[in-house]
């Protein structure tokens, strides 16, 4: 929204970084920045892995493919790599760090901003 014609939009929802509400998970190399983006009824719209340092997030989670398995995503989703989120052999260490960065820093966004009721399924 222009803040010239509008001042006050309406919140659509949040971004954020997972390495700034969970800088302790690291992958095998180290930490993982993704920025995922969240509506107000805690579904993901988006997720992109900005910076990695991992050996073989190449083919892990740096291709598009691994990102847009959040999108439409409910905070409350599983977040269970191998069952509703793709793993890929040889990544393990690097796949699971990543998955669970975007789970765990989804929810604190969900707890810390959203109406619980809110929430979907």
């Amino acid at each position: 929204a222009d803040p010239k014609t509008t001042p006050n939009p309406a919140l659509l929802g949040y971004a954020f970084w997972t390495t700034d509400l969970v800088p302790a998970e690291y992958g095998y190399h180290g930490p993982i920045h993704v920025l995922v983006g969240m509506d107000l009824s805690g579904v993901l719209t988006g997720a992109i892995v900005d910076y990695d340092s991992e050996p073989y997030g190449y083919f892990s989670i740096q291709p598009p493919e691994f990102v847009a398995q959040f999108t439409g995503k409910s905070v409350r989703a599983p977040f269970r790599l191998g069952e509703d989120i793709d793993a890929v052999s040889r990544a393990t260490i690097t796949m699971t760090s990543a998955v669970r960065a975007i789970r765990d820093s989804s929810r604190a966004m969900a707890r810390q901003f959203l109406d619980p009721a809110s929430v979907k399924p």
